[in-house]
């Protein structure tokens, strides 16, 4: 009888020979990864310096910035707008937003700075047709890492790498005190850029909280003709419509995050209703300044005539009110008035003084 003994030869080192295999093409595709991952993150980082740049010397050159700009317009924030436009519902809702900023008090004092995410001869030509140019800056911006994350954590990895770009932008090239972040489907209120330069001053004296402040915001709902158009409260940080300061800056720079960035600041910072962990606190107006239209977007999916489509239509902004909202011009506030803390609230000088009561909720 025959006994069939195991073969040890040469044949049997290929199946340890494929595995080898296998983790030499496993480790070779992570290096490829790894090393893609830093070299797009070193190209953004030089694109973005090189947009700055290049924005900001066709700015002086034309005269729409210099360093006594914000000396000639006062109290001067740039309002931040991110747009990307792919949809002609995207497009319809960035031109109601243009045509808000037009009739918004004291658009020809501000700073108009666009960054194009997603550019095309539709958006292109909206652009042109801007009735005053020479207050506004256009920066081109294309997403981190190619756009190749975008079909994996949807686009608004996109949007919110395009914002920080905006804000490195107006605290790092134009050096500005504050500035408004205003996403494109946020129709501003007549008094919007009135409200946010006149809570400004806030990031310096901050609140009668002892935390210092990270935003004050444009957004409510509800908000109602009976809601008092100079109360604030502490509540959420929310994307829709924000202020925020050079100050702030830095700590904002280094926690950013490219996934939910505004759930993150919320997780981060704590800025929620009074928490007792929060490190920083939001303020938040009882009258919205915004109007938001944009019913389909990367968060949004809302048909007409839906319970969140009525309610964003039912938002109050004061803008049919004769008289609504701030109305003075920096420099023509009410005399005599108090916070509801006791403490006078200095505008800019020439002092003047608005009646900001503070509430927490």
């Amino acid at each position: 009888m025959l006994l069939r003994l195991p073969f040890h030869g040469g044949g049997s080192t290929h199946f340890p020979s494929r595995q080898r295999r296998a983790l030499q093409l496993l480790l070779l595709f992570l290096s490829t990864v790894v090393l893609f991952l830093l070299l797009s993150r070193w190209e953004y980082s030089r694109f973005e310096a090189a947009q700055r740049a290049s924005a900001l010397s066709v700015a002086v050159r034309d005269g729409i910035w210099d360093s006594r700009v914000v000396e000639k317009r006062g109290n001067l924030l740039p309002i931040l707008v991110p747009v990307c436009a792919r949809s002609s519902h995207r497009l319809q809702y960035f031109k109601e937003v243009l045509e808000g900023l037009e009739r918004m008090e004291g658009a020809n004092e501000t700073l108009l700075v666009l960054s194009v995410d997603c550019p095309s001869q539709r958006l292109s030509s909206l652009l042109k047709s801007i009735a005053t140019p020479s207050n506004i800056i256009i920066l081109n911006h294309k997403p981190p890492w190619h756009g190749i994350p975008g079909p994996f954590i949807t686009n608004e990895y996109a949007t919110s790498a395009n914002i920080k770009f905006l804000l490195g932008f107006a605290f790092e090239s134009l050096k500005v005190e504050a500035a408004i972040v205003l996403e494109s489907d946020l129709v501003p209120a007549k008094d919007f850029y009135r409200y946010h330069q006149q809570t400004s001053h806030l990031f310096q004296t901050h609140s009668p909280s002892s935390l210092p402040l990270l935003s004050i915001h444009s957004f409510h709902s509800p908000s109602l003709p009976t809601s008092s158009s100079r109360s604030l409260f502490s509540g959420p940080f929310c994307s829709w419509g924000w202020s925020t300061s050079s100050s702030t800056w830095p700590a904002l720079k280094s926690k950013w995050s490219w996934i939910n960035w505004d759930i993150s600041i919320r997780r981060v910072f704590g800025s929620g209703p009074g928490g007792d962990d929060a490190s920083m606190i939001s303020l938040v107006p009882e009258r919205s300044r915004v109007r938001m239209v944009g019913l389909q977007g990367i968060n949004v999916k809302e048909e007409a005539g839906s319970a969140h489509a009525k309610e964003w239509e039912s938002i109050w902004t004061g803008d049919d009110e004769e008289g609504s909202g701030i109305g003075q011009k920096v420099g023509e506030g009410v005399e005599g008035d108090e916070t509801a803390t006791g403490r006078e609230t200095q505008i800019e000088k020439p002092t003047s003084v608005i009646d900001w009561n503070w509430r927490k909720r």
